[in-house]
């Protein structure tokens, strides 16, 4: 796998998943407007993952590769840390 290939699937997967997750969080504890777009941003988030996935299963990188999976380990573990360094400082502030 190249570096522009592993550029683009972290770039994909990671814009879905923020989306999907996000869609869903703005969809939940939204009202009226912001309801409709949280369900926008979901379903943005899921089509972005199927292209991806149709890409990957399709095209010249195949889903079942190592690279594939250490590229999907490697965004979790970044959104994971993101979460984790979010939560401190939150913590940090909301203690000061």
């Amino acid at each position: 796998m190249s570096l522009f290939e592993t550029f683009y699937v972290i770039l994909i997967v990671g814009f879905s998943l923020v989306a999907f997750f996000g869609g869903i969080l703005i969809a939940k504890f939204g009202s009226g407007k912001s309801r409709v777009m949280g369900i926008v941003v979901t379903i943005i988030g899921v089509l972005a993952a199927g292209l991806w996935y149709y890409q990957s299963y399709m095209g010249d990188m195949p889903w079942r590769s190592v690279e594939m999976w250490n590229t999907i380990a490697a965004v979790l573990g970044g959104i994971i840390g993101a979460i984790v360094g979010l939560g401190l400082f939150l913590i940090a502030i909301m203690k000061s």
